[in-house]
């Protein structure tokens, strides 16, 4: 078995999620977001996917129509010339499997034998289809993150880097809320709300 850390993000839940419990067996569609890959608060969660590059038409199952939408998540895919996911050539939907989880890997061909992506593991529910990571959760931590305003005045917030708590629980919640907490440093206009779950999830290696 190998265990990952997955984020369920909140409104990806609120939207179409299913609750979950630890010990249950769940099947979530899983792609790898590089946004964190800066932020020292996150190191630990964060995971390498390397294996194969497959074509999604190869694979058992009905993927037609799907993946022509999951190609710009800024992964932190090692590409070897650079890039920021954004292709306007043609391609064909691909994916990345290593270690039970599969992920999308959509490039334009040539594709190399082996692709590395270095990221935070999240729940996907409304892109291209690929095959489901199926696993069993052995954890789940409701995640609250501090938010600061972009310019004082502002209505636009952004994430505070290293500023995210953990709350262990033995269900995921349908809905999430924003924090009523005393902040060591209380500061105007910077909120902290609850963005979701971090569920440790033991996969068997395939």
């Amino acid at each position: 078995m190998a265990l990952w850390k997955v984020m369920y993000a909140d409104w990806q839940m609120e939207c179409c999620g299913e609750p979950f419990a630890v010990g249950d067996e769940v099947a979530w569609p899983l792609l790898v977001d590089g946004d964190r890959l800066d932020d020292a608060g996150w190191a630990s969660d964060l995971s390498e996917i390397e294996g194969p590059v497959v074509a999604l038409d190869t694979l058992e199952g009905d993927w037609s129509g799907g993946g022509a939408d999951y190609g710009d998540y800024g992964d932190g895919a090692d590409y070897g010339g650079g890039g920021d996911g954004e292709f306007q050539e043609p391609w064909e939907p691909s994916v990345v499997r290593a270690r039970g989880v599969t992920v999308p890997w959509a490039r334009p061909r040539p594709w190399p034998e082996r692709a590395r992506l270095a990221g935070l593991l999240t729940v996907e529910r409304h892109s291209g289809r690929w095959p489901d990571t199926v696993g069993r959760v052995r954890a789940i931590h409701v995640v609250t993150q501090g938010f600061a305003q972009t310019v004082e005045g502002s209505e636009t917030y952004a994430p505070v880097p290293g500023e995210r708590w953990l709350r262990p629980v033995e269900a995921c919640p349908k809905w999430f809320r924003d924090e009523d907490l005393t902040r060591a440093r209380p500061e105007p206009g910077n909120p902290r709300q609850e963005t979701g779950v971090l569920v440790e999830l033991d996969v068997r290696e395939s």
